[in-house]
């Protein structure tokens, strides 16, 4: 019988082969300390939307495992993850508000200009996590709570001795690391804490200032305001780092669907439920049940642990077809990787738009990156990712020096022939593809010119004679702007409508194949 406490050889590396094995054999299996691994999409999705039967609460199961009033315990049972109403609903309705459509356009340029920084900044034999996916949700989160950047070395150490202690057995080193990392941060954010009081940030963009003031309904305890803090940096930093490494890696191993994503990247955000389907970053989630329920045949009593198998469920042969194939044009992707009801992950927006940037720009950028010998897996069985993927990154595509539009301007540009002085800001109206924009471009010299944008091509790494790569908004074209064309510093804002010029359909720039006009991809 499969147990999580004793899993078989290998399972950590490659747990996949022994979840098709359970889906097939066993998806409801009972575990010898009287808990039950769930493995069924169906069920997993019934238990997520059950707030009544099914609930978060782990007092009854941490108590043995990290002993009442510990460190672990006190944090484990109080983060949003792991609570219910009327907690539960106060936090996240905070978090919530922080994190609006708004908000993230706004955090975009910020990401952007990170993930461009870092991939300037990369060796040619890099580790795409020592040098890129573990440091992108770190500066993002870091960011959110406005934890000045001199601060931030000690956070991701913290995150990842707090997360291994969810792992489903744990030595005693584990155990006391665990503790030790949720005391050292707990000290930081009381400091922290009473620095914001003293000096409030803004609330639409300061999450930890918003967590402070609270709402409507009243504020949270010191100890919920502190726990949840370290919730959320724990809950943006590993899955994150999973969800950019295990999409290098596949793709880098799956040859044929990094050509078809790099032949039209209007496919990014199918590509990135895929890796979130296929590698879940997070692989297990838990419930108690509150009273008797039957799953699969097994009854199964009030007060019960149920480890839920994201993995396994995001596998299913009754909800995909060819659940084993990697195929970024799937859909749909009813995946759980983030769960579902009541508590589906509160920042699943902001983690789709950190793995949509993030490979979409490294793509762009090394196309042909190389995966050298020596990858090492987490050695975790509740988080799947690597802690090391050595690369050799060739042919970069990107000028040094390029600075890149942001994400308003989409895959094309033409700019209307005016000049521009070097100290003043000038504004123009622009049509891209059909799609008004009223851009504010600063150019150190009287430049005027139209720079047309046609397809990047895919199968080679250089562009035309006469043209350059260009990238605009993670997505690599070839231009052919005139020689004193430059863009040294971008920002778009939507045309007045009364000034939008539609071109007709034939007049309207080449675009990248797949795409409906010239649209975000």
């Amino acid at each position: 019988m499969f147990t999580l406490a004793h899993p078989p050889a290998g399972f950590t590396e490659n747990p996949f082969p022994h979840y098709d094995d359970l889906l097939a054999h066993s998806p409801v299996t009972p575990q010898p300390d009287g808990s039950f691994l769930i493995c069924r999409h169906a069920d997993l999705n019934a238990i997520y939307r059950d707030t009544t039967l099914y609930i978060s609460d782990k007092k009854q199961a941490f108590a043995p495992k990290f002993g009442p009033g510990t460190p672990l315990y006190e944090h484990h049972t109080t983060s949003l993850v792991f609570s219910d109403p009327p907690l539960h609903t106060h936090v996240r309705r905070i978090m919530t508000g922080a994190l609006t459509p708004k908000a993230l356009a706004g955090m975009e340029p910020g990401l952007i200009k990170t993930v461009d920084t870092l991939l300037d900044d990369m060796p040619q034999d890099a580790d795409l996590i020592e040098d890129f996916a573990s440091i992108i949700p770190i500066q993002i989160i870091g960011n959110l709570l406005d934890i000045p950047l001199s601060e931030r070395a000690p956070l991701r150490d913290w995150s990842l001795a707090i997360l291994g202690a969810l792992e489903p057995t744990l030595t005693a080193a584990q155990l006391q690391r665990g503790h030790t990392a949720v005391s050292e941060f707990k000290a930081y954010l009381q400091d922290l804490i009473a620095r914001r009081r003293a000096r409030p940030g803004d609330p639409e963009t300061d999450v930890l200032t918003r967590l402070i003031n609270g709402d409507a309904k009243g504020q949270l305890s010191e100890i919920e305001l502190i726990q949840n803090c370290i919730f959320i940096l724990n809950a943006g930093h590993e899955t994150t780092t999973n969800l950019i490494g295990n999409g290098l890696a596949l793709l880098h191993d799956c040859p044929s669907q990094k050509a078809m994503l790099l032949s039209d990247l209007t496919l990014i955000n199918t590509a990135v439920e895929e890796v979130l389907r296929l590698r879940s970053p997070n692989q297990f989630g838990n419930r108690e049940t509150t009273a008797e329920v039957t799953i699969g045949g097994h009854v199964i009593p009030a007060g019960t642990n149920l480890h839920l198998c994201i993995g396994a469920a995001n596998r299913d042969p009754e909800v995909f077809d060819n659940p084993t194939e990697f195929d970024i044009t799937r859909q749909p992707n009813r995946h759980l990787a983030f769960a579902g009801g009541p508590h589906v992950c509160v920042g699943l927006t902001l983690a789709r738009m950190e793995g949509r940037i993030a490979l979409g720009r490294f793509l762009t950028r090394y196309p042909d990156y190389i995966l050298s010998p020596g990858r090492t897996p987490g050695g975790r069985i509740r988080f799947h990712g690597y802690t090391s993927l050595p690369s050799r990154l060739m042919n970069s595509n990107a000028p040094k020096n390029w600075t890149y539009p942001p994400s308003a301007v989409k895959l094309a540009l033409k700019q209307q022939n005016q000049p521009k002085t070097r100290h003043k800001m000038q504004r123009s109206i622009l049509t891209l593809s059909g799609i008004g924009l009223l851009l504010a471009t600063l150019t150190p010299t009287n430049v005027a010119a139209e720079a047309k944008i046609y397809p990047y091509p895919a199968s080679a790494n250089y562009c035309p004679a006469g043209l350059q790569p260009i990238t605009i908004s993670g997505v690599i074209c070839c231009g052919s702007p005139n020689q004193s064309m430059t863009y040294h510093q971008a920002m778009a804002h939507p045309a007045p409508k009364r000034h939008v010029h539609r071109p007709a359909r034939s007049a309207r720039p080449t675009c990248l194949p797949g795409t409906k006009g010239c649209t975000e991809y």
